[in-house]
């Protein structure tokens, strides 16, 4: 199962030849073999840009660069290769792809031309496993700074994924996701 080289070299190629890109294409395989839950992250030092250095998504430098020339297209190559390559084999249907980030980032630029933490307001992408697609929730206000409509709490997040996978009100209960407003992202699903 962790031995990718058993894929064909077309669907190694799609997902990309990265530590993400590569991760992904496990966690499919891990999928594909019944693991319920697979957890794939692209954080620091996962993509060395440069050797020995590397902030994963903390562009608080380089913002515009690394979006435009490396996280960018290295996260829709790969994000769309894992939801066609689950389509494809009939998994998306009960596979809940969720793509996020802890924060999103500030929507003034700092003072050396990039972009900074931000939590008041940021998005996530999802799909597969249940959700209702080609859905857009929720708003900003004119400047990005704060939820103009429908805000999500993390509590949500964790409730609506909870029950996408089907776990009951007693175990939300226990895992404390019902505090802090935990309901069901109201259109999602």
């Amino acid at each position: 199962m962790f031995d990718l080289s058993h894929e064909k070299q077309a669907t190694r190629d799609a997902y990309g030849h990265t530590s993400f890109g590569q991760s992904a294409l496990l966690g499919r395989r891990l999928v594909e073999a019944g693991v319920p839950f697979v957890q794939v992250n692209w954080s620091q030092f996962v993509e060395v840009l440069f050797p020995n250095k590397d902030y994963g998504w903390d562009t608080h430098s380089d913002n515009f660069g690394l979006m435009a020339d490396w996280h960018g297209p290295l996260l829709d190559r790969t994000l769309s290769a894992l939801i066609e390559d689950l389509e494809q084999r009939g998994l998306l249907e009960t596979t809940l792809v969720c793509c996020m980030g802890e924060f999103g980032r500030t929507p003034r630029i700092n003072n050396i031309g990039s972009r900074d933490h931000w939590h008041h307001c940021y998005f996530s992408v999802w799909a597969g496993g249940g959700i209702e697609p080609g859905r857009v929730i929720g708003e900003s206000d004119p400047n990005g700074e704060h939820p103009a409509t429908d805000p999500i709490t993390p509590a949500m997040v964790g409730t609506t994924i909870l029950e996408l996978a089907g776990a009951t009100t007693a175990t939300r209960a226990q895992l404390q996701v019902l505090q802090d407003g935990g309901q069901i992202i109201d259109g999602l699903v």
